[in-house]
This record gives structure tokens, C-alpha cells and sequence, in this order.
């Protein structure tokens, strides 16, 4: 959606249209480019491996999934509301932690892609320690529960956002501007299948093992299949790019990225939309939580609601990757508001659990066009050689509130209801909607913008 001329004009008097060009002289970690049709069956070669690789990777999350089979664990276990959305918050919060630091070192690199099969191999070890966290945490060993279960989903997450960066510049590097949204759609739809896989398995394990074990099945299989999503990866091809240098200091690095973030005043609109749709966040871990309150569900049907959501992802995927293509992402912002404030009146307002799983198809939707657009946009808004580093400072920006809005709902929830919880989140949601359609525009509109 263009936003006004006036506030455009500001936007590129405030961002020249060689700015992005020189805005970060010293930091030059990564090329820019497309693979040419020499190159194209080694492309495809390596976006199949990917696909496989993140497919399982999906299998795994699905199975031992933070928002349904984690959070109504800890219900079971009598932990406090606040608690049910920490696991969320620190996966969140993790993955963004750790991008900056790693895009610095793996600028250095020569072999990228040996990089994302060390890290999916390292990020699956955490997973199969907290399966004791699992078995033995309860609000009367908080320390037994910190140190086993919180604390290695939080290591996991930090190693799973090291790969973010890495796979940014890839993605940019592989994949022509006009064809990354159907690609991330693509790759969303292979996810989503193996995602309801994750989410079958996770009801079979629920229903025939006692609560506990049960449980801790779910996780033994997250990480065991987290750690075979590193196979594919060991076959990639590395892409040829153009010798580079980066500052020898981390601090001169972060330095120039915060520079080059500060002329850029359209992405700098876009980061404070994102800070209200991560705000808008704090009910997204409470939707399964929420539906077996209200409708006094056994805990066994919490993995159920993955497939509404996992559908959603799939439908969303096919209809915002081709929307991306055609008409830029920043209408799939605008998309993502929209879709999310809808999926909070229909857990408002739903009668019973089937039309609940209305919501959950929403936010599968939301979430298929946040998976699309979010670092299409940064990747466009980038400049052309700093597209690790661009990614991963605006993540590690905006995470500490996506992060920090689970917990505190959790908080919300526990001090009134689901109700004011979910009514805020909506009403935040809107504020986000107003930003992201009057206040930001799409980055291929703005002259020097790079593919």
C-alpha cells in the first residue's frame, strides 16, 4: 500500500538514493547477486537440499512445539500463566541474540554452507537435554527447571538463530527478487507438510504414553530429527562469490550496520511496525492454552490445533508467495495485521472448539505471510553489501519485544483473563495495521533500492 507522496519524499530526502550504496563503507561481509543459467541446476540442487533440510527440521518443531506441546506441559504441571509463554519467549529471544555475532564471524568464512550443517547438527544437542528438564520440572524445583528445560530450549534457540544470517545471504544470493516469494512460499508449504506429521506424531505419543513420558517423547524425537535435518546440508554446493573485507573488530562492525540502519528512515518505519506486531505478540503462546480452558479439552488435543495452523501455513504460503512477487512485501505487513486481529475475535467470540480452530488457521496465514515478507523486506531494504549484516541487526532489534510480549501475557492472563489479554493484543494489532500502511512503503519503490 504506497503511502503518501509527501511522506515519500521525506523518505528519500532522508534516504538519497546512493545512501544505501555508502552507508556502510567499512562493513562489506557478503555479494549481492543471482545465479546465471550456467549456474542453474547447482541452484536447484541446493534449494532441494534446503528444502529437506528444513523440512525435517519442521518435523521436529511440530513435534515438541513451544506454543502447543511445551506450553501444555508446564499447564500440567501446575506452573503459573506467566510461565507458559517463557518457553516461547526464549526461543525468540534466542534466535535473534546470537545473528549479529555470527554474521561478523561468518563473513570470515569461505564455506558458508559448511556453517548452517555444523549449526542444525549443534542446535539439536540442547533439545535432547532439556527431555530431562521435561520429566522432572515442577514449580516446586524452579532450579531443576531452569537449568534443564529452560535454559537448553534457550541454547538451542541461540544456536538456531546463528544460521539466520547465513541463510539471508544465500537466499539473496541464489534466488532472483521476482522469485523469492513463491520460493519462501514453497519452502513453507514442504515445512507445513512435514509440520503436521510433527503434529500426528505428537498426538500419538500424548495419547499412549502417561503425561510425563509422553511429553518427553514428544522432545526425544524433536531433537533426534532436528539433528538428521543437518544431513542435506553436508551436500550443498557453495555458491561463487567475489573476495570481500570486514572490520576487524565487532564493535566497528555493529557500529556501521547502526549507521546505515539510521539512514534508512523508511526501514527504520518498518522496525517500529514490527516493535507493535511483536507487541501484538503476547497472546500468540495462550491460543492452545485458552481453547482446553474454555472448552475443557484434554491435554492430548493440543497438538490437533497444529493442523488448522499448518493449513493456514500452506494456503498462506501459495497466496503470499505470489502476492510478494507481484506487488512487493510491504502489503504482506499490512496483511499480517490484519489477518492476526481477526484470528483474536474469532478466539474471542468462537462457540465452540471447531470454530476456535478458526483462529489458529488465521494465525497459520499471518504466520505463512510473516515467513515471506519479513526478510524479503530486509533483504530489498539492504544495502548491496551488507546483507548478512542488515538481517541480522534489525532481527536482534526487534526480538527482545516478540520475545518479552509472551511473557507478558502470561502476566496479563494471570492477573485478568484471557479475555483482556487477547482484546489488547487486538487493539495493538490495529495500531500496527495504521503504521505499516501510512507510515512505511515498499523498498523496490525507492530509487537505488537493490534486487
Amino acid at each position: 500500500m504506497p503511502c503518501a507522496d509527501a511522506n515519500r519524499t521525506q523518505d528519500l530526502d532522508s534516504n538519497p538514493p546512493d545512501a544505501q550504496a555508502s552507508a556502510s563503507p567499512e562493513v562489506q561481509p557478503a555479494s549481492d547477486g543471482v545465479a546465471s543459467a550456467g549456474a542453474r541446476p547447482t541452484m536447484w540442487r541446493n534449494l532441494v537440499l534446503f528444502l529437506c533440510s528444513d523440512s525435517c527440521a519442521a518435523l521436529g518443531a511440530a513435534t515438541a512445539s513451544s506454543q502447543t506441546v511445551i506450553a501444555v506441559m508446564l499447564k500440567e504441571a501446575g506452573f503459573a500463566k506467566v510461565v507458559l509463554g517463557l518457553p516461547m519467549a526464549l526461543g525468540i529471544l534466542g534466535f535473534a541474540m546470537a545473528q549479529v555475532p555470527a554474521a561478523f564471524l561468518a563473513s570470515r568464512a569461505t564455506r558458508k554452507t559448511r556453517w548452517l550443517c555444523f549449526i542444525r547438527l549443534a542446535a539439536a544437542l540442547p533439545v535432547l537435554v532439556a527431555v530431562t528438564g521435561v520429566m522432572l520440572a515442577t514449580p516446586h524445583r524452579p532450579w531443576t527447571a531452569a537449568s534443564l528445560l529452560f535454559v537448553p530450549l534457550l541454547l538451542g534457540s541461540l544456536i538456531s538463530g546463528s544460521a539466520r544470517p547465513v541463510r539471508a545471504q544465500l537466499d539473496a544470493h541464489l534466488i532472483p527478487q521476482t522469485a523469492r516469494g513463491r520460493y519462501y512460499g514453497a519452502t513453507m508449504i514442504g515445512q507445513g507438510a512435514f509440520g503436521m506429521l510433527g503434529a500426528g506424531l505428537a498426538r500419538f505419543l500424548l495419547r499412549n504414553l502417561r503425561s510425563r513420558a509422553g511429553f518427553g517423547a514428544c522432545v526425544t524425537v524433536a531433537g533426534v530429527v532436528g539433528a538428521t535435518a543437518a544431513i542435506p546440508l553436508r551436500y550443498l554446493t557453495e555458491p561463487e562469490a567475489p573476495n570481500h573485507e570486514v572490520p576487524v573488530r565487532l564493535s566497528a562492525y555493529v557500529a556501521a550496520l547502526r549507521t546505515a540502519v539510521a539512514r534508512d528512515r523508511n526501514f527504520r518505519n518498518f522496525l517500529w511496525g514490527r516493535f507493535l506486531i511483536g507487541l501484538a505478540y503476547m497472546s500468540a503462546a495462550f491460543y492452545a492454552v485458552f481453547a482446553l480452558d474454555r472448552f475443557r479439552l484434554p491435554a492430548a488435543t493440543a497438538p490437533l490445533f497444529m493442523l488448522p495452523s499448518i493449513l493456514g501455513q500452506g494456503m498462506g504460503s501459495a497466496l503470499w508467495g505470489f502476492v510478494g512477487d507481484r506487488k512487493g512485501h510491504h502489503l504482506l505487513q499490512v496483511a499480517i495485521c490484519v489477518q492476526a486481529a481477526l484470528a483474536g475475535l474469532v478466539a474471542l467470540l468462537a462457540p465452540n472448539a471447531w470454530v476456535f480452530a478458526g483462529a489458529f488457521w488465521l494465525m497459520g496465514m499471518s504466520d505463512a505471510a510473516d515467513w515471506i515478507s519479513t526478510n524479503n523486506f530486509m533483504i530489498e531494504s539492504a544495502p548491496p553489501g551488507d546483507k548478512m549484516g542488515y538481517v541480522s541487526f534489525a532481527n536482534t532489534l526487534i526480538a527482545p519485544i516478540f520475545a518479552l510480549a509472551t511473557v507478558l501475557g502470561g502476566a496479563i492472563a494471570g492477573a485478568t483473563s484471557y479475555y483482556v489479554l487477547f482484546a489488547f493484543s487486538i487493539l495493538v494489532y490495529f495500531s500496527a495495521l495504521w503504521l505499516m500502511a501510512t507510515r512505511v512503503h515498499d523498498p523496490r519503490h525507492t530509487p537505488g533500492a537493490t534486487p
